[in-house]
């Protein structure tokens, strides 16, 4: 396929590991004990020289007002370098999710091209981000 996944997951890589049609990279970086994902300066510095046609994130909350956020400095700031690294910006977000805020900033909710959401979730709570311009995937 010629595809290539960078990562900050240790469950994706490992299920990346097992796919020989995909290359995955691993950044590298603090290690957290919770999510098993890495952060901090060094998978910045590993994410410096990629860029990317999509940056596919699973995130923490999303508000039309106050945008993609996150609940860790670090991850914000990966998951913010990230995006601008990437021609496109798709989210994968629970209905639970949708409306919601934690700490850290991480891009306005305009600056995502496509939300994937549960089907069961009405028209109705994804109206203000359709007037932002996000696509719907169901």
């Amino acid at each position: 396929m010629g595809l290539t996944i960078i990562t900050n997951n240790f469950h994706a890589a490992v299920e990346l590991a097992e796919r020989p049609d995909v290359r995955g990279l691993l950044l590298g970086g603090l290690i957290d004990p919770t999510s098993q994902i890495t952060s901090g300066l060094r998978a910045l510095e590993d994410l410096g020289g990629v860029r990317s046609d999509v940056c596919l994130l699973g995130v923490c909350s999303l508000h039309p007002e106050h945008g993609l956020t996150a609940a860790y400095h670090e991850e914000a700031r990966l998951k913010r370098a990230m995006i601008r690294q990437s021609a496109e910006c798709a989210v994968v977000l629970t209905a639970d999710k949708l409306g919601t805020t934690v700490p850290y900033t991480v891009v306005p909710a305009t600056e995502i091209d496509t939300l994937f959401i549960d089907s069961q979730v009405p028209a109705e709570p994804l109206e203000p981000y359709r007037d932002l311009g996000v696509q719907f995937v169901r």
